[in-house]
């Protein structure tokens, strides 16, 4: 269908929590740009979210989380919409994350090792589905998106905060930059209009004029 921009942190629309989803022909929509944004990206996993759309909808790459059906309408992921989880028990595990919206940074996270997922598919059909360890951990961190969180706010604060400085620092060299390049190219478009302007004045005329 369409490839979506990501979202990147700072984004405040990352952490906004989403609406339930009601239109499955609005669903498969939104799950098949997902779908090409993700892959075009070569992520695991992404939420509506991510690309600004605020709807409770996530997709996993099928080749990643073995323990979902593949999704019968857009190939290559699982589609989850409406996900909601239930917790089984204490036990975590920790592994490491990263994320398409938090650029270049990874960490370790503990996630629950057993959960229950409920989820609709796109058929309408309710799925509920008893997931455990890595693949808990991916629907765990997907589902995370649509509540406004992001993979960072569940590390130690130590962690966290150097990467949101990297972050901020990495943002803030972005930002100079763009603003650079602005600069220069109204310095360009200004030349160019000048010299178009100069172009179109008529040529001065020497000499006495003839009565």
């Amino acid at each position: 269908m369409a490839v979506r921009a990501i979202l990147k942190w700072p984004s405040s629309k990352l952490r906004q929590v989403c609406d339930p989803v009601s239109d499955l022909s609005e669903a498969e929509s939104i799950a098949r740009d997902l779908c090409d944004t993700m892959k075009v990206n070569f992520g695991a996993g992404l939420a509506a979210s991510q690309v600004g759309v605020k709807k409770s909808i996530v997709v996993i790459n099928d080749s990643s989380i073995r323990s979902l059906k593949p999704c019968s309408r857009v190939q290559g992921v699982c589609v989850l919409i409406n996900p909601t989880i239930e917790v089984v028990g204490k036990e975590k595990f920790k592994w490491t994350e990263a994320c398409l919206s938090v650029r270049d940074q990874s960490g370790t996270v503990s996630r629950y090792s057993n959960i229950v997922l409920t989820y609709q598919n796109l058929d309408g059909e309710t799925v509920v589905k008893n997931l455990r360890n890595e693949d808990a951990g991916i629907v765990q961190h997907e589902v995370d998106h649509l509540s406004g969180r992001l993979f960072v706010d569940l590390l130690p604060s130590l962690e966290k905060r150097m990467i949101f400085n990297r972050l901020r620092k990495k943002f803030k060299k972005k930002k100079r930059e763009a603003t650079a390049a602005k600069k220069e190219h109204s310095a360009e478009m200004r030349k160019h209009l000048l010299r178009k302007k100069r172009k179109k004045r008529p040529p001065k005329k020497y000499g006495k004029r003839k009565k």
